[in-house]
């Protein structure tokens, strides 16, 4: 590979979890692919849900919508996000399904003399976006006054890891209330609440389809889950020196690392502008030849640092970062975080290969 940091996305890794959600359930699979598809790349991945037969998207924006219709997906495409005013007309240019969560937003479609497809988006209970349960009645005359049919709603659970929660449980005798009353005026009208935990756990949250994720990406988090998934990403990037440090001396910005005995060191030309957490610094790691080497000082933008120890390693040996050694569930926990969450902050700019 002849670039110094890269992602490797695995295809069969995608296809084999696409066929694990399949066993789970008869709904379309809808694929959620907002904020690059979860650092795995908008197009690229796209692509290969595409073509491993998902039945529809789900992004966060009408411009990613628009980016995935440019580079030829003709599936349905539902934004999660927020549409306004002004970018109407292009989601109707594109034949983008928007969602509709507050009375302005209702009051902007109106108004317009562009009408995309719309679901409606409810607040069971998460109190972020969406129609709340005493607004429903409100909403419906509405919609019926300007002539306007909803092709879907949806809502989102909170706490889906902990499905047999009374909040969750209460979430769900909400939506389906909700849902009840909607169809009484729009019978034809598409439900959804299951995710990717919903879905591999076939409590019943499946309604007519399932918005899925992680399990696609192959790092949901719920532990029992894993084993029956693959990672689809993978990064690296290579040595581009390797020196020698002499006892005493130090090593990155502020002068974290001091090396203890003569000490050789290889420079590894990736940093938290691509993605990897400064707060890894003296304490993270990465591998070589299998064999785990320690991060030593501060990442820096471009460039972090390891103790090469007895590893015999040199300019252009590859470094793995995420792995078969290293997953992304390692790097979270020592960070305290989601491997969502720094799976997202990949840079999207970063060459990404399909094997």
């Amino acid at each position: 590979m002849n670039y110094k940091v890269y992602i490797v996305l695995d295809k069969k890794a995608l296809t084999h979890n696409l066929a694990e959600i399949r066993r789970k359930t008869t709904a379309p699979v809808w694929a959620v692919v907002k904020s690059n598809a979860y650092g795995h790349g908008l197009i690229d991945f796209s692509r290969l849900a595409d073509k491993a037969g998902v039945d529809g998207f789900c992004v966060d924006s009408v411009f990613e919508g628009v980016k995935l219709r440019s580079d030829g997906v003709k599936k349905p495409i539902l934004v999660l996000g927020p549409t306004f005013s002004h970018h109407l007309e292009l989601a109707t240019k594109n034949k983008l399904i928007i969602t509709l969560t507050s009375h302005p937003a209702l009051t902007e479609l109106i108004r317009s003399k562009h009408k995309p497809e719309f679901h409606i988006k409810l607040d069971t209970g998460m109190n972020r976006q969406g129609f709340k349960p005493n607004e429903l009645d409100q909403l419906i005359k509405k919609l019926i006054k300007s002539n306007l049919t909803p092709i879907g709603v949806y809502s989102h659970l909170a706490d889906a890891k902990n499905l047999k929660s009374n909040f969750t449980l209460k979430q769900k005798k909400t939506f389906d209330e909700s849902l009840e009353k909607l169809k009484q005026k729009f019978p034809s009208i598409n439900s959804h609440l299951g995710s990717s935990i919903t879905t591999l756990s076939k409590k019943g949250f499946n309604y007519d389809l399932v918005r899925v994720g992680t399990a696609l990406y192959g790092v949901t988090p719920v532990e029992k889950y894993k084993a029956n998934l693959k990672p689809v990403l993978s990064l690296y990037s290579v040595i581009s020196d390797v020196k020698t440090l002499e006892k005493g001396e130090f090593v990155g910005y502020s002068l974290t690392y001091k090396a203890k005995a003569k000490t050789r060191i290889a420079i590894v030309p990736v940093g938290y502008w691509h993605g990897v957490n400064r707060d890894l610094s003296n304490k993270g790691r990465v591998y070589i030849q299998n064999k785990r080497i320690d991060i030593i000082g501060i990442i820096s933008m471009d460039l972090l640092t390891i103790n090469l120890k007895n590893i015999k390693a040199k300019r252009n040996t590859r470094v793995e970062i995420i792995g078969k050694n290293q997953s992304v569930w390692d790097l979270a926990k020592k960070l305290n975080t989601s491997p969502v969450e720094f799976l997202t902050r990949i840079n999207p700019l970063i060459y990404k290969n399909v094997k």
